[in-house]
């Protein structure tokens, strides 16, 4: 993701830390867009932690876009597309 996310020249931080404690995969902070990345390991579909934690996010502001690892590994170009359109 973060390749492609380079290629289109998108500013972007990695890792960015946020006031509620937690750690986005990628993040446009003007925007307060938040980009995760989930691994099928670490984040099984219907993962309570993480609607929990988007649910915090979303008070602060923050919009988060999940992207399954089968998803960015298929069609990576497709993903950076429906970041793109958030950022418009």
């Amino acid at each position: 993701m973060r390749k492609e996310l380079e290629r289109r020249h998108l500013q972007f931080e990695q890792f960015y830390p946020v006031r509620s404690g937690f750690v986005l995969d990628f993040a446009v902070p003007d925007k307060k867009l938040g980009i995760e990345c989930d691994g099928e390991k670490w984040h099984p579909i219907g993962n309570k932690r993480d609607r929990f934690r988007d649910w915090i996010l979303s008070r602060a502001g923050w919009k988060i876009l999940r992207f399954r690892e089968e998803d960015i590994n298929n069609d990576v170009s497709e993903c950076a597309n429906k970041i793109e359109s958030h950022l418009c």
